[in-house]
């Protein structure tokens, strides 16, 4: 009866004791075999959907909602829902990741969402305000990318 209940809810194979190990390497096998294939055929997340962990509990953040992120050390800090959050992955690689969602490189330190900018100060090289009220240098060499995304220049 065990037997017929593991296969109602999906299981591989079934073992008795003793088990054997010629038994034990068959069942391991049946489960390689089938479970290679629907890990390959898993979706992946969105490139927006960020995960932060908190102790136990991972956090899921829709980065489009995030107006800033500060490059601090092996992390990268951002605000989100009234609290900071920390997040590991490098800056480039989540700029990578959300290029195509409206992000832009301010300078080596900080990533913007184009639509969280509310200003664009020229003087002293540049400098963007966000609707949080921060204000974000724009480095020389990231100048020319900050302006065309924010429809200064064209590209």
């Amino acid at each position: 009866m065990r037997a017929l209940a593991a296969f109602e809810v999906g299981a591989i194979d079934y073992l008795v004791k003793p088990v054997s190990r010629e038994r034990l390497a068959q069942a391991l096998e049946r489960v390689r075999v089938r479970s290679a294939a629907p890990l390959a055929s898993l979706p992946e997340a969105p490139s927006w959907r960020l995960t932060v962990v908190q102790g136990t509990l991972r956090r899921f953040v829709d980065a489009r909602e995030v107006a800033c992120f500060h490059a601090d050390e092996k992390y990268l800090r951002f605000s989100f829902a009234g609290r900071e959050h920390l997040l590991r992955e490098s800056l480039d690689a989540l700029e990578t990741r959300l290029a195509s969602h409206g992000f832009v490189r301010a300078h080596r330190g900080a990533l913007v969402r184009v639509a969280a900018v509310e200003a664009f100060e020229q003087a002293g090289g540049g400098s963007l305000v966000l609707v949080t009220g921060e204000q974000v240098p724009v480095s020389r060499r990231c100048l020319t990318a900050v302006r065309v995304a924010l429809g200064l220049d064209q590209a």
